[in-house]
């Protein structure tokens, strides 16, 4: 009834399943003298079609060459479809071999991997490494005589009341027992001095609340002479009286220094402390080292080897149990009233190593889905296997490109979280082809392929191929370049991971136009019936359907109506739905505005103003960290170490290859005219050790109003001139100046150096303190403990770390003391927290002209193309404000790291689309009606199923256990999920009111006025609507 009901009845008619044989076998029931169908099928498209197939039209690449390849291309594909596919497979296996054989730093993540080279606090710590590592042994170093690291534990009482109770010390030396009575421990790990032997190890580095106990009333009784503790029941008067004493020093500012580690903030309010903590110190060197261990050497895999062990032993105890996707450490260690928590630094490396690794089991499932659904989609065992085998083989084939080409030598766990993209990537550019090939049944004549059954193949599979290669091309090259403009990141393991993934998109796109037509032959011709077979009767169905359409005309819309398959009569009611004017008005409006919101959310994301949570809340180590703010004072540990250093001038770093962090990272250079023993440098650094302790520092993340802590500044001239007075009767002040005194003074420096330990502790020594190489005084340096705890947030380490450079422009720098600098390792971490969100910024800038360009390259339609990268903005606006607006989150490592290849997968199925109503100009379709019509007949359910594999391949990521995996699941499912409803629901509905007709927006139009024959054809009326009446 009418010209909207004649359309409509013209798209229902190209909206017939084509996956299976059921309605043919029902129409030709009762038919004597219709051949015998090989399996029940619906309704064919071309016995319903009504334009005219004379007028088909064979795709072409736009280039005389590419066509001539492709051509070559086809025709041995479908004659020699097992050579071809065998072909395939051999150099897909030789660039494997090849990308091993070569090799690549197949990497552990380290700290040194994330850190930006050339960024000051970077340079300065590799200058100082250098330094210590080529440091004259002062002699006073021995074994296990410095403390490395503090296992930290933690007990609160469930109830409430008051923690010092006899009971309930004896149940926390319980659990510091199972680390200390571990002969391992006492052996090789614990803290030694003068006073300790190998099998008694000394307390003196410990901060122990329960050793702070027993030694108080009963000195020497909780060590047996072998070292191990003795956790004997302690008399309940005597602990009330200790506790007393300690509440009683939380009201006084050297009380809360001296003892604030140990009691809850409301101490002073509750007049007890519902909890405590306990700190039990780990030594270095260890046995066969000759310095101080650090960070990923072998010192610390060691540690790390010793704390997994007893780790078990403590999960043992207090039955913990490690689960499928959960660690012991996410179960409560209780005993009695108290509650008990442990962690470390080193532990917390060895627990995200652990779970990091075992979180990757989840590709397992995500693989298994998107085959499940590939198979689902495409009905094809053969297919489904070759898609899946494809999409896993090309990580490693991509080394090739990625090794030999880019030249990129470094691979670490974090190049592997690709797998999860290229799942959904990679399935969809197989529905694009096998989607193609299908409707190409129908869509291409019998009389395409010279009225031969081969020849007809021939053309079926160059209409599906050159519809795929343009169509998947415009995507993967988005999506590449979305992953490239990761790669401006500052951060190698960042920019690594978007070169890697650029790659493997590309190799995605070459398998699926090369390996993949074939497997489609072989799974349509070969393996059905054993050989090679062009069903000659299936051709001469599609003939005998091309003839009965022209002589039959149209076919009732009932008749449609019954063929159609579950999701095509939804695409059937969803393309009306949308057609509506009144309802697309709606739609683009609503989500218009809620592009707004969207991009108002996302752009209150800033950087973090806490520690970023690489754990669930509910793992034992977050919540230990958590904690650590609820006491009155924290130990040394857990605040900055501040130096500033005088006597280094840069750092040479020729051999230093970055994919490798962690060898040959620099050479320090020294100051040449660096001179401790001039007067002009020794008044700099007396200046500086008096003004240091008094430097104010009010910013967050500072206490008592200053930059370091209180009595924890260790000058070392000062604490050297006071020894030379009192223990050789020298004043060493007196001898500056005068040359003949040079080689005294630097004698009695280095006997200084080698023979006395700063405020008289063992632990800690001069030897990093002046810096003596090759009998040389290099460097020296001033040593405090800032009021900062260490992992600071970027957004509260920046005002302080300015704060400290503020104190080095305060210093006079005469010539003699012109090289000075400050450095703490936690500024090392800044530039990296910064460069992440720099390099999302920048990737951003660089991946949408490219979307655009990339858009108006394939719809060659400048209208067009603002109506996409409308639509893709507003998709990666909605993405970003959601994680701002309805999760809290703040712009980290992880965000930023998934941030850029949002706009990579936001872009894909717009492309689809905004392709698909370009192309429909070239059948004779004219109207923006009929053109979103054929664009979602075309690409609508290819659309959907691609983003149900890509979303579901992201969703078994909520399931891991580090919270970087659920967000990057989080990113990647909205992402696909909003560009879903964008594409779908206001980019088509935009087209549908708004989209370009006839030479409107096309590019052509800009420069020729002339119509051309192309033209002609694409205005052409529709033979079937003219005798509709419809002109």
């Amino acid at each position: 009834s009418g010209r909207g009901e004649r359309k409509m009845n013209f798209f229902v008619s190209r909206r017939l399943d084509t996956q299976g044989n059921e309605g043919e076998s029902k129409d030709k029931e009762g038919d004597p003298s219709a051949p015998s169908p090989r399996s029940p099928r619906r309704a064919s498209f071309n016995e319903l079609e009504d334009v005219d197939m004379d007028n088909y039209k064979e795709p072409t690449t736009g280039s005389e060459r590419l066509d001539r390849a492709v051509d070559w291309y086809v025709q041995t594909t479908v004659r020699r479809p097992v050579s071809v596919c065998c072909s395939c497979c051999f150099v897909i296996f030789f660039m494997i071999i090849v990308s091993f054989g070569i090799g690549v730093n197949l990497a552990v993540m380290g700290n040194n991997d994330w850190l930006i080279t050339d960024a000051s606090a970077v340079e300065h710590k590799d200058m100082i490494d250098d330094a210590i590592d080529h440091l004259d042994d002062a002699g006073n170093t021995t074994e296990r005589g410095e403390v490395y690291f503090d296992q930290y534990f933690y007990y609160r009482t469930k109830s409430g009341d008051n923690i010092f109770t006899a009971e309930n010390l004896q149940i926390m030396c319980g659990l510091e027992a199972t680390m200390v009575n571990m002969d391992k421990f006492r052996n090789k790990f614990c803290y030694l001095d003068s006073s300790a032997t190998s099998t008694n190890c000394s307390q003196g580095a410990d901060n122990s609340i329960v050793q702070l106990f027993y030694e108080a009333i009963a000195p020497g009784t909780l060590f047996t002479p072998t070292g191990k503790m003795d956790c004997y029941l302690l008399d309940e008067a005597n602990v009330t009286a200790v506790a007393d004493t300690l509440v009683a020093q939380a009201g006084t500012e050297q009380g809360i220094l001296d003892y604030g580690f140990f009691l809850d903030k409301k101490t002073p309010d509750l007049g007890y402390t519902p909890k405590t903590r306990s700190a039990i110190a780990m030594a270095t060197p260890l046995a066969g080292y000759g310095s101080s261990a650090t960070p990923g050497d072998g010192q610390t895999s060691k540690y790390e080897d010793f704390l997994l062990k007893w780790a078990r032993k403590i999960w043992s105890k207090y039955d913990m149990e490690n689960e499928f996707l959960k660690s012991a450490f996410m179960d409560d260690m209780d005993e009695g009233d108290v509650s008990m928590l442990t962690y470390s630094l080193i532990l917390w490396d060895v627990e995200g190593y652990r779970l990091f690794t075992g979180d990757f089991i989840m590709v397992l499932f995500s693989f298994f889905f998107v085959f499940i659904w590939m198979l689902n989609h495409t009905r094809n065992l053969f297919v489904s296997i070759t898609g899946m085998g494809q999409i896993f083989l090309s990580l490693p084939a991509s080394l090739f490109f990625y090794r030999v080409f880019g030249q990129v030598t470094y691979f670490s766990t974090l190049q592997q979280l690709v797998i999860f993209v290229v799942l959904g990537v990679g399935a969809d550019d197989v529905f694009v082809l096998y989607d193609s090939w299908r409707q190409s049944k129908h869509d291409v004549p019998s009389s395409a392929g010279d009225q031969l059954p081969i020849g007809w193949t021939m053309a079926r599979l160059k209409y599906a191929y050159i519809r795929t290669a343009v169509a998947v091309l415009n995507t993967s090259f988005t999506t590449a370049m979305a992953f490239c403009a990761t790669a401006v990141s500052p951060v190698m393991p960042i920019s690594t991971f978007g070169i890697f993934g650029a790659v493997c998109i590309v190799m995605n796109y070459l398998f699926v136009i090369t390996l993949t037509p074939a497997a489609i032959i072989i799974s349509e011709y070969n393996l059905r019936f054993g050989k090679q077979d062009f069903r000659e009767d299936e051709f001469a169905e599609k003939k005998q359907a091309e003839a009965e359409n022209k002589s039959k005309g149209d076919v009732t819309p009932s008749t449609r109506e019954k063929n159609l398959s579950w999701d095509h009569r939804l695409l059937e009611k969803y393309i009306s739905f949308i057609l509506d004017k009144r309802i697309a008005v709606v739609l683009v409006l609503a989500l218009a505005t809620y592009t707004g919101l969207s991009a108002f959310w996302a752009s209150q994301l800033e950087a973090p103003d806490e520690q970023e949570r690489w754990l669930k809340t509910g793992h034992m180590f977050e919540r230990a960290i958590r904690q650590d703010d609820s006491y009155l004072s924290n130990s040394d540990e857990n605040y900055a170490e501040l130096d500033i250093i005088w006597g280094m001038s840069g750092i040479d770093r020729s051999k230093f290859d970055p994919y490798y962090p962690n060898k040959n990272r620099g050479k320090v250079k020294y100051d040449k005219n660096f001179d401790l023993f001039a007067s002009d440098t020794q008044d700099v650094i007396l200046d500086a050790c008096d003004r240091l302790p008094s430097w104010p520092c009010n910013h967050k993340g500072c206490e008592f109003g200053l930059l370091v802590r209180p009595n924890t500044t260790i000058c070392f001239l000062e604490d050297f001139n006071s020894w030379a007075v009192s223990d050789k009767g020298v004043d060493a002040q007196a001898l500056i100046g005068d040359e003949a005194n040079r080689a005294q003074y630097f004698s009695l420096l280095k006997e200084f150096r080698n023979t006395e330990y700063p405020n008289d502790d063992p632990s800690e020594s001069y030897e990093q303190l002046i810096g003596v190489v090759d009998g040389d005084v290099k460097f020296v340096t001033l040593r405090s403990t800032m009021t900062m705890e260490v992992l600071e947030p970027f957004k509260v380490k920046d005002p302080i770390e300015n704060r400290a450079q503020k104190f080095i422009k305060s210093l006079d720098k005469p010539s003699t003391a012109k090289k000075v600098f400050q450095y703490t390792y936690d500024w090392t971490w800044s530039p990296s927290q910064q460069g992440t969100i720099d390099g999302m910024t920048e990737g951003m800038s660089i991946a949408f002209p490219i979307a655009f360009v990339t858009l108006l390259i394939a719809t060659r339609n400048i209208v067009l193309s603002f109506m996409a990268i409308l639509s893709v903005g507003s998709i990666v606006a909605a993405t970003l404000g959601m994680t701002r607006a309805y999760l809290g989150w703040s712009l980290g490592t992880g965000e930023a790291i998934a941030g850029v290849m949002v706009i990579g997968l936001a872009v894909d199925y717009t492309i689809h689309l905004g392709h698909m109503y370009d192309h429909a100009s070239l059948v004779g379709l004219t109207t923006r009606e009929d053109k979103t019509a054929y664009s979602l007949e075309k690409m609508g359910l290819t659309v959907v199923a691609g983003a149900i594999t890509t979303s579901g391949a992201g969703l078994f990521m909520f399931a891991c256990q580090s919270t970087f995996f659920p967000k990057m699941a989080t990113l990647i499912t909205g992402t696909v999920l909003f560009s879903l409803l964008y594409s779908l629901f206001f980019f088509m509905p935009l087209l549908s009111l708004m989209g370009p007709q006839g030479d409107c927006g096309r590019l052509r139009a800009f420069w020729t006025k002339e119509q051309t024959p192309a033209d002609v054809e694409e205005v052409k009326p529709n033979k079937s609507a003219v005798a509709e009446g419809d002109l």
